[in-house]
């Protein structure tokens, strides 16, 4: 799958910030399939962008592309757009939103994505998202925190 950054009404890509050779967007734009469990404990497929930044500040869209390869041949098969979102500059910008359950769960599966929690909170001695959702710990894999970026965290719906 592929994400490309849009205009508020979906309609015209934006690929560099206007007046300059630098791209619009930071991150990997692309993402493989996972398979992974939701918090029913049904398997799913999906395609998770945890790198993803904006660099211009507005309110904007994104699309989402999946393909198809067959042999040498690949087929475009879907698009989908997701709701607008805003962008800030770093003087208004409100501070990072606490990862949701789906995300933690996702990184306790072993998805390397970062995981913010509220401050102060202790992860010790509480029971797993895991644990709750299908009644079996599962490994846990942390991945490094990096406090200096500001990215946004997105995540495409199950297919």
């Amino acid at each position: 799958m592929q994400v490309m950054l849009m205009d508020e009404a979906g309609k015209i890509p934006l690929r560099q910030i206007k007046g300059h050779q630098a791209a619009a967007m930071a991150g990997a734009l692309v993402s493989p399939l996972h398979t992974l469990r939701d918090m029913t404990g049904a398997q799913g497929a999906y395609f998770v962008f945890s790198d993803l930044s904006v660099r211009i500040e507005g309110s904007f869209r994104l699309r989402f592309e999946l393909y198809e390869m067959e042999g040498d041949v690949v087929q475009h098969r879907a698009s989908a757009l997701s709701d607008v979102f805003s962008v800030y500059s770093p003087k208004r910008f409100p501070g990072m939103m606490e990862s949701t359950p789906l995300s933690k769960l996702f990184a306790e599966q072993g998805l390397r994505i970062r995981i913010r929690t509220e401050a102060g909170t202790k992860k010790r001695g509480k029971k797993s998202l895991a644990d709750e959702a299908f009644g079996a710990p599962m490994p846990a894999k942390r991945a490094k925190r990096n406090d200096n970026e500001s990215q946004h965290h997105f995540e495409a719906g199950r297919t």
